[in-house]
């Protein structure tokens, strides 16, 4: 540069930028407010869903509890297998009717009917903490072979027929468990025979020893004999199909009568 020569300033007009990249730069910034409107949605609704799950689990661990703790004041109005057997018999006849049920409370009970139950149903009730594990056992073993035979528990009877469902699920049998857990806990032997006793289905239309008593023999549970309570009870397994006329019942019921049970005082009535 010449010693005597301005020097030269730089320019401040601005490039222009060319069509190119003016409508390249609007879609870039639309792409990126998109990705993040996106993500943020994204994460909007996966804590919801957390939320939501969280929520579930809180529910199904400790409505159970509760559920369990309210038998022992509370006797079941209905059941969801009730409301199973109105919809069928709706669905079969055109008409709605509600299954025969009439609570009776323990002490109205013979004895001979919660012997013949522990002798039918489940021979450790007395002893175990809910679950009869070697009956579990043998009864994973004779389905294995082809067998029908069944390895739930009174308990496990109760809490299926009271707060759950029929049918076989791992749901269904999850919850089972996780209620019959919580039932052993809180809830007195006497008590869940009481319930069991009660809701359990003993005819079509049928459920609890009382009703059974009266569309079997005309009478109320307590004047059923012993012989009347074993055919009863032994209906349990398939109280739809079954009569205490029905020759596996009586053969059954013949084997019932021929075990001895001691039963606890709380359990002692007529």
């Amino acid at each position: 540069m010449p010693p005597n020569a301005a020097p030269r300033k730089k320019s401040t007009r601005k490039k222009t930028p060319s069509l190119r990249q003016k409508t390249a730069s609007p879609r870039k910034a639309l792409e990126k407010t998109d990705a993040r409107g996106l993500r943020r949605r994204t994460g909007v609704w996966l804590r919801r869903l957390r939320t939501a799950l969280l929520w579930w689990m809180f529910i199904g661990i400790t409505m159970p509890i509760i559920q369990a703790a309210l038998l022992n004041v509370i006797d079941p109005p209905l059941t969801f297998t009730m409301i199973e057997r109105a919809a069928q018999s709706r669905s079969e006849t055109g008409t709605f009717a509600m299954p025969a049920y009439e609570w009776v409370d323990l002490a109205d009970i013979p004895e001979h009917a919660i012997m013949a139950a522990i002798s039918s149903e489940d021979a450790n009730f007395l002893e175990h903490s809910g679950f009869d594990w070697e009956a579990i056992e043998q009864a994973w073993a004779d389905r294995s072979a082809g067998g029908t035979a069944g390895g739930s528990s009174i308990s496990q009877q109760t809490a299926k027929n009271v707060f759950l469902w029929q049918g076989r699920s791992w749901l269904r049998k999850g919850l089972e468990l996780w209620y019959t857990f919580w039932m052993e806990k809180l809830v007195s032997k006497e008590r869940i025979m009481e319930v069991y006793l009660n809701v359990a289905e003993t005819g079509p239309m049928t459920f609890g020893v009382e009703a059974g008593a009266q569309k079997w023999y005309r009478r109320s549970a307590s004047e059923m004999s012993a012989k009347q309570s074993a055919q009863l009870i032994c209906l349990l397994p398939a109280p739809s199909q079954w009569t205490p006329s029905t020759p596996r019942v009586q053969r059954r019921a013949q084997r019932v009568l021929s075990y001895e049970v001691v039963l606890p005082e709380g359990m002692r009535g007529r």
